[in-house]
């Protein structure tokens, strides 16, 4: 699959954002739908950075791609680890209360 036909799927996710976010506004969409959505976009992103660096014939410019995709993966696993964190602590803060 090519990087064209890859970023179909994550054209229609962007799309949904807006909606997303009146979801988020008016409390009609669980924690875990959010971080869903979201982590989909940016893994789609990420797919897409890795697509690009295997289509590269620069040895250097590969190895700094794959490099920088390293670390936006490991941002990624992180923002997921605070995300479900937050939503923890909040329902038990909401639950002691």
């Amino acid at each position: 699959m090519g990087i064209c036909s890859s970023s179909k799927p994550l054209l229609l996710k962007l799309k949904e954002v807006s909606t997303i976010r009146k979801d988020i506004d008016s409390h009609s969409i669980s924690y875990k739908n959010i971080i869903k959505h979201y982590s989909e976009i940016n893994s789609s992103l990420l797919d897409i950075i890795i697509k690009i660096a295997k289509k590269s014939h620069i040895p250097k410019i590969t190895n700094n791609i794959i490099s920088y995709s390293h670390l936006l993966y490991l941002r990624e696993n992180i923002g997921l680890q605070r995300a479900e964190g937050i939503v923890v602590l909040s329902n038990k803060f909401i639950d002691k209360t």
